[in-house]
């Protein structure tokens, strides 16, 4: 479905902020509807999502900010990290963790989301990465079946239970 659009995968740059802002914001808000207990109100998220803040990831060594364009609209990111795995039990080795992935309602369901992880898992390679973790809440069975249909695996469970708050 995707080549029949011209869509151009490249990394972000500052002045792509507000668009990048835009998709962020999308995403907040579905995770916010979702569970307003685990997750910040998109107002306050749409507060600290800062252009400051956004500079600082693209200058970091280990992130990456991967955007997809169609014309000058910016229709999907996915963002995420390289770096090598510090544990006193786990083994020592190269682990990428993606972030974000997010993709315009409008492009939905047109195997963006596949061509922008492809994208990253390359760039996750060249940066000598040999496995990739990302977290998935329960609720997000569309993301979940998306991941698995990339060969991604479920490696560990984290797991919940709510206190009552006692004065």
């Amino acid at each position: 479905m995707l080549n029949k659009l011209k869509i151009e995968i490249s990394a972000a740059r500052i002045a792509d902020f507000e668009g990048v802002k835009a998709l962020y914001l999308l995403s907040d808000d579905y995770h916010y509807q979702a569970d307003s207990e685990e997750f910040k109100a998109t107002t306050e998220m749409a507060v600290l999502r800062t252009k400051a803040g956004f500079a600082e990831l693209l200058k970091a060594d280990h992130y990456k900010v991967l955007i997809a364009r169609l014309g000058a609209e910016i229709i999907g990111l996915v963002a995420g990290s390289v770096a090598v795995q510090q544990s006193f039990i786990l083994a020592e080795k190269v682990v990428a963790n993606i972030d974000e992935v997010v993709v315009d309602r409008q492009y939905s369901g047109k195997g963006l989301a596949k061509e922008l992880i492809a994208n990253i898992e390359n760039y996750f390679q060249q940066q000598g990465a040999v496995e990739i973790l990302l977290t998935v809440y329960a609720f997000n069975g569309k993301a979940k079946s998306l991941y698995e249909a990339q060969d991604y695996q479920i490696k560990s469970y984290k797991m919940s239970k709510k206190l009552e708050v006692r004065s």
